[in-house]
């Protein structure tokens, strides 16, 4: 089966002091199933996708209605949930040197804090962001990634930042993803 998790996560956009929600994202992930839903008001749009045995379904808002996304091969497939993954923007291109940052406690739980620098290989957040700085809280019980926090700067305008926080729980617990009914 693979690993499950759900999560949460948040992407803002700051500029000037002034902050600006970009998208506020739940979803499960079940080996290669996944869910995820959210808002997206920065195109004043929502998004809700389910991969269920290697086939994409979008919840299209407009009609009220799933429909199946045509890929050309499961390669694409791999790569979209890759960008939706919340843990692939914790992927280093480079050997991040990761600091010891102190202890902290996430939904109840003792964490170990570390920070790092690096680039990131996420390509989202590559194609606009630079000088990344990350903070993870790590279980110390159990060493799974309980929250993560990036900041970025933009590469024109340095008064210009990206924060994504993301949580995750539940992990290895029974989570069911269901293809969805079509209309």
């Amino acid at each position: 089966m693979g690993l499950s998790y759900s999560y949460s996560m948040e992407a803002v956009e700051e500029v000037d002091g002034q902050r600006r929600v970009l998208a506020v994202l739940e979803g499960r992930k079940s080996g290669s199933e996944a869910q995820i839903s959210g808002d997206l008001p920065f195109i004043n749009g929502s998004i809700e996708l389910i991969r269920k045995s290697n086939q994409l379904y979008r919840k299209d808002a407009l009609e009220d209605r799933w429909v199946k996304v045509p890929l050309v091969n499961l390669e694409d497939l791999e790569t979209l949930m890759v960008e939706i993954n919340p843990l692939s923007i914790f992927s280093f291109l480079d050997n991040t040197a990761v600091e010891y940052a102190g202890k902290g406690k996430v939904d109840g739980r003792r964490c170990r804090i570390y920070e790092a620098m690096s680039r990131g290989e996420n390509m989202w957040l590559t194609f606009i962001w630079q000088d990344y700085n990350y903070r993870i809280w790590v279980d110390q019980k159990e060493g799974y990634l309980k929250q993560g926090e990036i900041t970025a700067e933009h590469r024109d305008d340095s008064t210009h930042r990206l924060i994504v926080t993301v949580k995750i729980k539940d992990y290895n617990q029974p989570l069911t993803i269901e293809a969805p009914v079509q209309n």
